[in-house]
């Protein structure tokens, strides 16, 4: 059987329930993390970082020795505020 990943669209710190966990560490070998570490969630102000929800994806993923894939880590959509108003 192939590899199956999983693209979590759901950030890493939603209440998404004991079903879905419990489908995410049986199906999948991976997970994506599609917002938990774009910039605007590690550094919302500048210079102060979290990453709180990051931890959490990896933490459960190693958990379940699942591999972990950033996303566009950088994009336009999703850029911290204080950089897209020039607040640097």
């Amino acid at each position: 059987m192939g590899e199956r990943r999983l693209h979590r669209t759901r950030p890493a710190d939603c209440a998404c329930g004991l079903g879905y966990t419990t489908v995410l560490d049986r199906e999948f070998n991976s997970v994506t993390a599609e917002n938990a570490m774009k910039w605007d969630a590690v550094e919302p102000t500048r210079g102060s970082f979290n990453w709180a929800a990051a931890d959490r994806l990896v933490a459960h993923a190693s958990a379940h020795n699942q591999g972990v894939r950033g996303h566009t880590l950088a994009w336009y959509a999703q850029l911290p505020s204080w950089l897209k108003n020039g607040n640097f």
